[in-house]
């Protein structure tokens, strides 16, 4: 073995440990990731309920299905019978968060407040077009 490849092996094998987490979320659990611009998420077992913050849109993933989070603020998976997934991205450069949430009511309260937040903006955005100050 060359003095290259047996510097080298160790390295790239920490660089995929850390930019890989395999999770499983039980059956009615929310896990919450906070921060996870660009980080995929890959389910390999099990059906999960996605939601992402500053996003309208909900995304149903099942065993084989990958998604990657647009988004830099709260992502929400919610497990509807025990997911197995794994989570890809550089979780040790970046400030992600993970959290395993209570449940059903707690994935409920931020995919509402979500979508009344969207609706502000989009009425703050017809008043002021309207030329009225929101805030003055």
């Amino acid at each position: 073995m060359s003095r290259h490849r047996a510097r080298g092996f160790p390295e790239n094998t920490m660089e995929r440990m850390l930019e890989t987490l395999d999770l499983t979320i039980p059956a009615g659990r929310t896990l919450r990731i906070q921060d996870a611009r660009g980080t995929t998420l890959r389910v390999t077992e099990g059906c999960a309920w996605v939601t992402e913050d500053a996003n309208a849109d909900d995304y149903v993933l099942e065993a084989g299905d990958v998604r990657r989070v647009a988004g830099g603020g709260l992502t929400l998976v919610h497990a509807f019978k025990p997911v197995r997934m794994c989570v890809e991205g550089s979780h040790a450069a970046a400030a992600t968060t993970f959290e395993l949430g209570a449940g059903y009511n707690e994935y409920a309260a931020a995919v509402f407040m979500t979508g009344l937040r969207e609706a502000f903006r989009r009425f703050a955005r017809r008043l002021h077009a309207a030329g009225v100050a929101l805030f003055a």
